[in-house]
């Protein structure tokens, strides 16, 4: 399976925890006092390239993120750094 359909399919099956806590049959008392305003994943810079390769819901939640936050860039080695830059354009 190709990284891009494994991505796609992990994406569809992260989708029902989001639907679960915000979407149609969510418990009332939550949506009462939150609102679902956009997902933030952070990706660690020392170890995301080889979890994106093997992990899909890894994949999923880049995909589904409004924004990316990177962590340990200051710990990771530069070909990691460019790597991740290279899967994540």
């Amino acid at each position: 399976m190709s990284g891009s359909t494994a991505s796609a399919q992990s994406a569809r099956q992260s989708k029902p925890s989001l639907e679960t806590a915000f979407g149609s049959g969510s418990d009332a008392w939550i949506t009462e006092r939150f609102r679902y305003a956009g997902l933030i994943t952070i990706v660690d810079a020392t170890c995301a390239v080889d979890e994106f390769d093997t992990t899909p819901e890894a994949q999923a939640q880049v995909a589904l993120a409004d924004v990316l936050l990177v962590s340990k860039t200051d710990l990771a080695l530069r070909t990691q750094l460019e790597t991740l830059e290279q899967w994540m354009a």
